[in-house]
């Protein structure tokens, strides 16, 4: 199981479009700037699935790496975008 930050866009979406042929891996969505993990990923770990929290660390609301209920497997930076001159 893996729950993104939103219910649309980019990221579930993207995840959606990408995973689309492995049935076994369902998507959800868990809104923006969550407060505790939601029941649905807690419970997926309790019955011993696979599962994963995608989210962009300006969201991540009242959780913080330091909760129990998280580990950090991954980070990315936000590319940088390049200074495009302006045409005159």
């Amino acid at each position: 199981m893996v729950g993104t930050e939103g219910y649309f866009g980019t990221l579930p979406d993207g995840l959606q479009i990408y995973l689309n042929d492995l049935t076994d891996i369902k998507i959800i969505g868990i809104g923006l700037y969550p407060k505790d993990v939601p029941i649905e990923l807690t419970n997926s770990v309790k019955y011993g699935t696979k599962t994963y929290l995608l989210i962009n660390d300006q969201r991540m609301g009242e959780l913080s790496i330091k909760n129990p209920k998280l580990k950090l497997i991954a980070s990315y930076p936000k590319a940088i975008r390049p200074i495009i001159p302006a045409k005159t």
